[in-house]
């Protein structure tokens, strides 16, 4: 299907770009370097691509066509490239599964809390991405099972909601920030060329792979070889529809949580320090002093209750095992250590899908070429 795609395209002069890896890496590089207006897509990953225009709502009829840029959401949400990935990292993607009961506002929470300038730089790279995420990682393995002061009174909330999770060995992996800050594209930054159709080898495909009459195939193909000749400058997408942004006509309502975890990260709101607990002392009540028949009856009391002299009874012995001594203090368990982060070469399996899709894509191009090449002779 692809195949037949491309080479419908290649017949209307119109380019393309088939890409060795993520169709979104690389839309997001040629809207990086300026090669196109934007792209059309519904799979949030573009924004962790580097994405910067993003087209949503493209084909679907009944929806206004929503322009989402990159730029606006790093102001209303102060969340930039490196961020939506350690985001990404916590709450899962296709690369990862990120950690189970953490959420999109908890993520947020945990990124104000523990995130500098690292991630908010003008140069993103790997380590400034992982550092955060680390940061977390080792607080959380450090206060899970301990009474330590967890450092300040958002920590102290988060520590409670996050009492159930479980790191997965690994976390954060590098592999999986690495392959969104560097991944595999055709960085070729030529500006692409547009043809005029080829109407007879147009009329050949339909009639091969669609079965249709000439006459069918000029009805309509000619409409448009027409509108072709008339208007020779090429157009911009905004010729074809009016995007409306997303975040200026619809201002975001956000919660109370995600609005101070924003104010947070932009430096607006300082985290405070946890405050120690007041230790309140209860004063006991004084006695009155005792009258002349309290005491009378405590004494008749006291002679009641003293016990007839006998012999003592022997303590029971306490019995030893053979190899044991006997405990006088209750040992205290060892912190577990912080697992270490693979250093070995790790394996997406998002990643090896599409190594293997494009072997596969590769072997049909090639047996196309093959015949068409034996056609022609013929």
């Amino acid at each position: 299907m692809s195949i037949d795609c491309q080479e419908l395209l290649r017949l209307f002069g119109i380019p393309y770009i088939v890409a060795p890896m993520e169709a979104e890496a690389q839309c997001a590089f040629l809207n990086a370097t300026d090669l196109t207006h934007g792209t059309i897509t519904d799979d949030s990953d573009i924004w962790l691509f580097g994405g910067r225009t993003v087209y949503k709502n493209f084909f679907a009829q009944n929806k206004h066509v929503m322009e989402f840029r990159a730029e606006q959401i790093e102001q209303t949400f102060n969340c930039n490239r490196g961020k939506l990935i350690q985001l990404a990292c916590l709450v899962g993607s296709d690369y990862t599964t990120g950690i189970h009961g953490i959420g999109a506002v908890t993520a947020l929470e945990i990124l104000a809390s523990f995130s500098g300038q690292d991630a908010n730089g003008p140069g993103i790279c790997n380590q400034s991405v992982l550092q955060t995420l680390i940061k977390f990682r080792d607080w959380w393995q450090a206060h899970k099972c301990s009474n330590l002061p967890p450092g300040s009174s958002a920590r102290l909330a988060l520590r409670k909601k996050l009492k159930n999770i479980e790191l997965h060995e690994g976390f954060p992996s590098g592999a999986v920030v690495e392959a969104y800050l560097a991944p595999t594209i055709d960085d070729n930054r030529d500006a692409f060329s547009w043809g005029t159709p080829d109407v007879e080898s147009i009329r050949e495909f339909t009639r091969k792979s669609f079965g249709w009459t000439t006459s069918k195939t000029d009805d309509i193909l000619m409409p448009v070889m027409k509108k072709i000749n008339e208007k020779k400058i090429q157009g911009s997408i905004r010729n074809y529809f009016t995007a409306k942004s997303a975040l200026r006509v619809q201002q975001p309502h956000v919660s109370k949580r995600v609005q101070l975890a924003i104010d947070k990260m932009s430096g607006k709101i300082d985290e405070t320090p946890e405050k120690p607990k007041k230790v309140t002392r209860t004063r006991r009540a004084k006695a009155a002093p005792p009258t002349d028949d309290d005491l009378a009856i405590a004494d008749v009391a006291t002679k009641a209750a003293r016990p007839k002299r006998g012999k003592r009874k022997a303590a029971p012995e306490s019995v030893v095992l053979d190899g044991e001594l006997p405990s006088t203090s209750q040992s205290i368990p060892k912190p577990e250590k912080c697992p270490r982060i693979p250093s070995s070469v790790e394996v997406i399996p998002q990643r090896e899908k599409d190594l293997e899709q494009m072997r596969l894509n590769k072997a049909k191009a090639a047996e196309i070429l093959k015949n068409s090449a034996k056609a022609n002779r013929k």
